[in-house]
């Protein structure tokens, strides 16, 4: 499973926002400037954020994006699912008319099980977390 470039680039725009402060708006030409995105790729993806509740658009000389609550209160959940939908390992998961086999499959209950694991580690996460890099760093693996 890969997360798409909406929910990588959303999460690096958030966790800027949520560097910034609250109350501090970040335009959007500088987020998308400092994230190598261009200003209509970053619009897209601030539009679902900010229908999401996850951010607020202030117009003006002054103006751009801030999130709309404590970066201690936005999870990464919330953001991959603003810009994704459901988080889901297989597509059958989200949707068990995706195949015919759902009903008698005998490796659904892994799938399903390892996806409600995932959601409900990012549910743990917050922006700020990633802010204070509170997230450990897994073991390089050699081979």
């Amino acid at each position: 499973m890969k997360f798409s470039t909406r929910v990588r680039y959303g999460m690096r725009a958030m966790v800027e926002l949520a560097q910034g402060g609250e109350d501090r708006p970040v335009p959007l030409a500088a987020l998308a400037q400092r994230q190598n995105l261009s200003i209509k790729y970053l619009e897209n993806l601030f539009h679902a954020l900010r229908d999401a509740g996850l951010v607020l658009a202030s117009r003006g000389p002054h103006g751009g994006y801030r999130l709309a609550r404590p970066a201690d209160g936005i999870t990464v959940l919330e953001v991959a699912q603003a810009l994704d939908g459901r988080v889901q390992l297989v597509e059958c998961v989200g949707n068990p008319r995706f195949c015919d086999q759902t009903n008698h499959c005998q490796t659904f209950p892994l799938w399903a099980d390892l996806s409600r694991v995932l959601e409900a580690r990012m549910a743990q996460i917050s922006l700020a977390m990633l802010v204070r890099n509170e997230l450990s760093l897994p073991e390089v693996i050699h081979e």
